[in-house]
């Protein structure tokens, strides 16, 4: 992401209005049921007529949990740099598909998006389906380009397990590492053996490949929305959830035997659990955690 773009105040004072959003809201007729990356562009244009600068965004991490409807909440991250899949816009690379794949994606399309709601469910499903389909046909492609290898690069410490993670918890049927016998730890051991299948093998580079094309997607809509003078603010969730990507990998820096959540208020007289370990600090070494990524895009704070 460009890190010089500056939000310039509009006269003397720093005065600015704007949109929060979720990006499953954004829905358009040229979206797959469901709001998607690109639909920012459009916000964006819409907020340049009106003279608004700041674009506030829900949670777009992955929230791939329970596998089922309850993932659609946008505040239980998997992880807090992989982006989630329900966001990517597949219509870019439609000509990659089969005629046939083609025009059943067009009436899969009418079909989503003539719902009044969104159906979580089955728009995941779908949309992973054609990104298998897309993956066979241009993956080894797009992994032999060098953009490609700066990405990979420059996040495998936190991309090589999170996809492995997936693939287990797929593979599982619960994202419950308890229940995963051997691999209910991460090491560059268990990632080494899991690469070495070649079935697997496909299964991690097919996550690797969805969070590259996601990675570009929200790319160029948040530099589209800075030559708009638009800024673009990201919000993440209090932590990650206790079955998540990230403890598995890192459990040491949390604390496993204990919960966040919210002490008796209006909303509720009897507290919240939200169920997320919380951050062993002592172990992390230096304050609270940074959630910023090795190129320095983190998921929160403005894009």
């Amino acid at each position: 992401m460009d890190n010089n773009f500056v939000l310039r105040p509009h006269g003397t004072k720093p005065y600015h209005t704007g949109i929060a959003v979720p990006i499953f809201s954004l829905r358009t007729e040229r979206d797959f049921g469901v709001g998607q990356f690109s639909d920012l562009k459009i916000l964006a244009e819409f907020m340049h007529r009106s003279g608004m600068d700041v674009i506030q965004l829900l949670p777009v991490n992955d929230t791939t949990i329970f596998m089922n409807w309850k993932d659609s909440s946008p505040y239980r991250a998997v992880s807090v740099f992989a982006l989630h899949p329900i966001y990517l816009n597949l219509s870019p690379f439609l000509s990659e598909l089969s005629a046939s794949a083609q025009k059943k994606f067009a009436a899969e399309q009418a079909e989503l998006n003539a719902l009044t709601q969104v159906d979580y469910e089955k728009t995941l499903a779908l949309k992973w389906k054609y990104v298998e389909l897309l993956y066979q046909k241009i993956g080894l492609k797009t992994f032999d380009t060098a953009e490609f290898a700066d990405f990979y690069q420059s996040r495998k410490t936190w991309l090589e397990p999170y996809a492995a993670f997936c693939v287990l918890r797929d593979k599982f049927g619960t994202a419950d590492s308890t229940n995963w016998g051997k691999y209910a730890a991460f090491s560059s051991e268990i990632f080494a053996e899991m690469m070495a299948d070649p079935k697997l093998a496909t299964k991690i580079n097919l996550q690797i490949f969805v969070q590259y094309l996601l990675h570009l997607e929200l790319k160029d809509a948040v530099e589209f929305c800075h030559t708009l003078g638009i800024a673009v603010k990201g919000d993440i969730s209090v932590g990650v959830d206790g079955k998540s990507a990230d403890v598995w990998a890192n459990p040491d820096i949390f604390n496993r035997d204990m919960q966040a959540g919210a002490p008796p208020d209006v909303f509720s007289t009897t507290g919240q659990n939200w169920e997320f370990p919380t951050y062993n600090w002592a172990k992390n070494g230096r304050g609270p955690l940074r959630l910023v990524d090795s190129a320095n895009e983190s998921h929160g704070g403005v894009f």
